[in-house]
């Protein structure tokens, strides 16, 4: 089953095709990896698809309904949730605090709702911490539930945003470099975490990443994006032997 489909999706900024033309489709419970040289068009694809741009042209279908004209916070309500490449991380704030920051439903964020419905809220207070301490156990962070966000490592800082992501429940869950700047050990671990996150939770997962060896090596799927265009597709050993993502990456014509 598709959990996400582009269909001919498009976006020019002046006379420069950003996104042109691009279908791809995500399977659920896969991790799908979208590479590319820098200036390719990853970042604002990942925008059109979670809303915060709207396309010229094409269409975005997610579960098979069309959300091509939703805007952003509808998109992530219905379950298709974004990270950026510089974490929002609220430092001041415990690592359990800025996870409880996240859930997807809520009672308790509005005065009159958590009056009407306070068994609810109560309820549901308990299972969103209940199941923030899973996620912290997942990502390895327990022991930090405490510590100030502010005083977390750039890899601790970058795991956190991903569980505040999986905090709101996704269907789908869009990262935009999750290892960039960080060393392979960490970078493994990461990814090693993002498969048991799928297992576990049954997600799915669209990343960017230039990390090539974690792309090879934890893939399910690659689409490889040039100037615009989706040049190349397939699992990652094909796409790691075709020779125009070779000329994609090595700038030749």
């Amino acid at each position: 089953m598709d959990t996400l489909v582009t269909k001919k999706l498009s976006k020019h900024f002046g006379g420069i095709k950003a996104v042109d033309g691009v279908s791809i489709s995500v399977k659920k419970k896969t991790i799908t990896a979208l590479i590319g040289p820098n200036g390719s068009g990853k970042t604002t694809l990942f925008n059109l698809i979670s809303g915060f741009y709207g396309p010229d042209e094409g269409k975005v279908f997610f579960l098979d309904k069309d959300i091509t004209n939703l805007k952003s916070y509808q998109i992530a309500n219905k379950g298709l949730v974004r990270t950026f490449q510089l974490v929002r991380i609220f430092r001041n704030l415990s690592v359990i605090e800025n996870m409880l920051v996240a859930p997807k439903r809520n009672y308790g964020d509005s005065f009159i709702k958590s009056i009407i419905n306070f068994k609810k809220s109560i309820q549901e207070e308990k299972e969103s911490y209940n199941y923030a301490i899973e996620l912290l156990d997942l990502l390895e962070l327990p022991h930090m539930k405490d510590e100030y966000a502010g005083n977390l490592s750039g890899g601790q800082f970058k795991l956190l945003s991903i569980g505040m992501a999986l905090m709101r429940d996704p269907e789908i869950l869009l990262l935009d470099e999750p290892v960039a700047g960080v060393n392979p050990t960490l970078a493994n671990k990461i990814f090693d975490i993002l498969i048991n996150c799928r297992d576990k939770f049954n997600k799915t997962f669209l990343i960017i990443e230039h990390n090539m060896d974690v792309v090879l090596d934890f893939s399910d799927l690659i689409y490889v994006m040039n100037r615009g265009k989706i040049i190349a597709e397939g699992p990652p050993e094909a796409i790691f032997s075709n020779r125009g993502v070779i000329d994609a990456y090595l700038g030749a014509d």
